[in-house]
């Protein structure tokens, strides 16, 4: 969702009218219409598991036999409940959480103290945007001099990879790291996730203004 906020800023900020209202006021009336949009269709882009589904129905299921054991007030703790979902604490509550979730639910494979363990992680399609950004003369030329003068030269790389701004294609996290000699998706989404934080920073901190 940060991501998507400060790609939000980048889209807008050509048509900022300082004439009409001040900088924060503008971006802060954009974000309230664009993000709201934007959580709204993510609550449609759930996608879990077959094994994610079955734990989280065991531990459901655990947590209801509780309830109706406790009258309805009291029901098992985190650590209680791994314990007798033979399972860590943490994936637990991480299931739990994943139940939860109204934004997007991207299912992976990571290893923890269960191999075989299924972890759900929330994360943010970024693409979307920035198909938006490159469609725009005015504000590429902002994104690239960003990129050029804000990133590291792997950062660079990865943000060029990904979005399609060095060969014209948008690539996968699995192609950038292949395309980029990185050992894994988790890395590229790591050097991601430093990249739109310097990016932000860029285009919000003191210097931006």
């Amino acid at each position: 969702l940060v991501e998507e906020a400060w790609a939000v800023i980048l889209k807008n900020m050509g048509k900022y009218d300082p004439a009409k209202a001040d900088f924060v006021n503008y971006i802060a009336t954009i974000h309230s219409h664009e993000l709201h949009d934007y959580v709204h269709d993510c609550r449609s882009c759930f996608h879990l598991s077959s094994d994610a589904k079955a734990k989280i129905a065991k531990i459901k299921k655990i947590q209801k036999s509780d309830l109706g054991r406790f009258g309805g007030e009291d029901q098992a703790s985190i650590e209680e409940l791994a314990k007798k979902c033979d399972m860590d604490a943490d994936d637990v509550k991480h299931f739990l959480d994943a139940d939860k979730a109204t934004t997007s639910v991207l299912s992976l494979n990571r290893s923890s103290t269960d191999e075989d363990s299924d972890f759900i992680e929330m994360v943010i399609d970024e693409g979307a945007a920035f198909e938006e950004l490159i469609e725009s003369e005015y504000n590429m030329e902002v994104l690239l001099h960003l990129i050029e003068t804000s990133l590291s030269d792997r950062e660079a790389a990865v943000i060029k990879c990904k979005y399609g701004l060095k060969d014209g294609e948008f690539h996968s996290d699995d192609e950038v790291a292949s395309l980029i000699g990185l050992n894994s998706r988790q890395h590229v989404n790591s050097i991601l996730h430093s990249a739109y934080k310097k990016l932000k920073w860029a285009l919000t901190g003191p210097r931006a203004a």
